[in-house]
């Protein structure tokens, strides 16, 4: 299953800024540590989610440690100049939502992953919540819970094991 995740998953997730789906996220970071998802993120993400994490986490190393964390768990889809020009055919709202949708369906995944399913009405590929990626993984895998996730929070940030 090829997923790509919209910035508002994980930094939810890290900031606590939507408790309901923390649960989720944590379960999805483990889906694709033991390689039941392939996780994705277009590059620009990574510096937005860099830049919103000074809002919650200070320290700079600890940010940068999270996004390291990403790189390593995710597979990262590089955005071009002709990528940024096409993804004004999706004709959503938001342009970045927009670029997502149309990277995701250049790259044939799976589905897109956002706590905010109204901004990807758009879109091409069937967006979904973190809570219904759980229950898809769950009934894929035939799983009735996943495992405890090997995940602790420190300084409001999780980190992998």
């Amino acid at each position: 299953m090829d997923v790509l995740f919209d910035s508002n998953v994980i930094i939810d997730a890290i900031s606590e800024r939507d408790d309901s789906n923390v649960a989720s996220t944590i379960s999805f970071f483990e889906a694709i540590d033991g390689r039941i998802v392939k996780g994705f993120l277009a590059s620009k993400q990574i510096t937005d989610i860099f830049y919103v994490l000074r809002k919650y986490v200070k320290e700079k190393e600890v940010r940068e440690d999270f996004i390291k964390l990403l790189l390593k768990a995710f597979n990262i889809i590089e955005i071009n100049q002709y990528d940024l020009l096409a993804s004004f055919s999706v004709r959503g709202n938001d342009y970045e939502d927009d670029l997502l949708s149309y990277t995701a369906k250049k790259h044939k995944l799976d589905y897109i992953v956002t706590n905010n399913k109204k901004d990807f009405l758009n879109s091409k590929v069937e967006v979904i919540s973190p809570n219904e990626l759980v229950r898809m993984i769950k009934k894929e895998n035939d799983m009735n819970s996943i495992e405890e996730p090997k995940y602790y929070r420190e300084e409001s940030l999780q980190f992998a094991l």
